[in-house]
């Protein structure tokens, strides 16, 4: 019996690890792909109190952003998006997930000249 055991938990423990790399891999792939934004690009207001989270979602309900779920994951596990400056974004075409990220990070926002 425990030989039967030890062999289940092998199967179990690679079959976790394909799993793992799978998903691993749909992640970085999701994240260097462009986001389907139309050309000339789109503009992007984030509240002051916004959260990653909502962003997210908010951009994928307006067909920005594909699989918001896998940018809040690789935000959770790499430890970033937690401190996002709120502003109006502009977000070009050929803009991917990391990046966006970036810019809402170091708060990319966009500046309007005011002439008075």
């Amino acid at each position: 019996m425990p030989k039967m055991l030890s062999k289940v938990l092998v199967f179990l423990v690679l079959a976790a690890v394909v799993v793992l790399s799978l998903a691993y891999m749909q992640m970085q792939r999701y994240l260097t792909t462009p986001l389907p934004i139309p050309q000339g690009g789109v503009e992007y207001t984030l509240a002051k109190g916004g959260s990653l989270n909502a962003m997210a979602y908010s951009l994928s309900n307006k067909g920005l952003l594909t699989s918001p779920r896998w940018l809040i994951a690789y935000s959770r596990l790499s430890a970033r998006g937690q401190v996002i400056k709120a502003g109006d974004y502009w977000l070009d075409e050929g803009l991917t997930p990391l990046t966006l990220l970036d810019k809402l990070e170091q708060g990319d926002v966009r500046y309007y000249q005011l002439t008075l």
